[in-house]
């Protein structure tokens, strides 16, 4: 099932995937790029496994990464600016590619996903 979701300025964005296998653990991707560590299922912490409840729902607060180390000398106020933007691809699904990006046919391989695509613009 896919979905449009648009986002202004959030470093962290809260996502509703319905329609999955029920009671069943899943593995989130954006743009194509396992992220299951920086997502917290809701009612759960950080990295814990996410797994749809009895009614096939999902729901979870993705923390996106601006892509600046944190060692770096640029201060919060700057990294914002440099948060993904434009058109991305977010995918939940059973298949678990480990630390690899998630192959175009991974749907031949999962047996439950979803995938929304995200709009982000700069502030």
């Amino acid at each position: 099932m896919r979905t449009t979701i648009n986002i202004f300025k959030e470093a962290d964005s809260q996502y509703k995937f319905v329609g999955l296998k029920p009671l069943t653990a899943h593995y989130f991707y954006f743009n194509k790029k396992i992220q299951t560590g920086r997502v917290k299922q809701l009612g759960k912490k950080l990295g814990q496994t996410l797994i749809s409840d009895e009614n096939g729902v999902l729901q979870v607060i993705f923390y996106l990464d601006s892509g600046i180390p944190s060692n770096s000398r640029v201060n919060f106020a700057y990294k914002i600016p440099n948060l993904a933007v434009g058109i991305s691809e977010v995918v939940v699904t059973t298949y678990n590619s480990g630390n690899n990006d998630l192959p175009d046919n991974y749907l031949d391989s999962s047996v439950s996903s979803s995938e929304l695509i995200f709009s982000a613009l700069r502030k």
